[in-house]
């Protein structure tokens, strides 16, 4: 991918996104190529990295209070929010990344068990891609302090993974679990 065009969308996450989900987007970056390296992912490691450095840049393009409301969002806004991975693959179509950069843009919400946003794919429907980000945005997001919610402490984070064996590519979570100490290493805190 050519560094203007990647320059050019840091900047503008920079300039219009909270700096709360900017460090996010580094943060599940970084897990996320320790995770495609650890299993031996067959695409081009580089450009997941990539994309999941922006696997929310449609966020970019939503009303900033929606982002940091400080409590539950109503069931409008929700579906406001959800419509980020759309709006993702929209700004990143035209900038040379391929189909699978896309997909893991648009499906990093999508769960194993069909209840995922935005079109409800379920079990091999969803790129494997997709299914690294999905683990690393919820690992970042749980151990985050959000304006909406405390960190969850890892104990708490196991179970939840333990317990949501529909949500998410066991493969994937495995690996999470395994590695969760070396993950956690690589988060920058906001």
């Amino acid at each position: 991918m050519n560094n203007i065009i990647f320059d050019d969308i840091t900047k503008y996450q920079i300039e219009y996104l909270d700096h709360e989900t900017l460090q996010h987007s580094q943060n599940v970056s970084e897990m996320v190529e320790f995770i495609a390296i650890t299993m031996n992912y067959s695409e081009s490691i580089p450009n997941l990295k990539k994309i999941s450095l922006f696997h929310d840049i449609g966020k970019t393009k939503l009303p900033i209070e929606l982002l940091v409301k400080p409590g539950p969002l109503t069931a409008e806004e929700w579906k406001i929010v959800k419509t980020h991975t759309i709006i993702g693959v929209e700004i990143l179509r035209d900038l040379g990344y391929t189909k699978e950069c896309l997909l893991a843009v648009e499906q990093h919400h999508e769960k194993i068990g069909g209840n995922g946003y935005p079109y409800g794919l379920s079990g091999d429907a969803i790129a494997l891609s997709a299914h690294i980000i999905s683990v690393c945005d919820v690992i970042d997001a749980l151990l985050s302090d959000r304006s909406y919610k405390k960190a969850w402490s890892i104990e708490k984070i196991r179970g939840f993974f333990h317990k949501n064996l529909e949500g998410f590519y066991q493969p994937v979570v495995d690996v999470a679990l395994e590695h969760f100490d070396e993950l956690i290493a690589l988060r920058q805190y906001v």
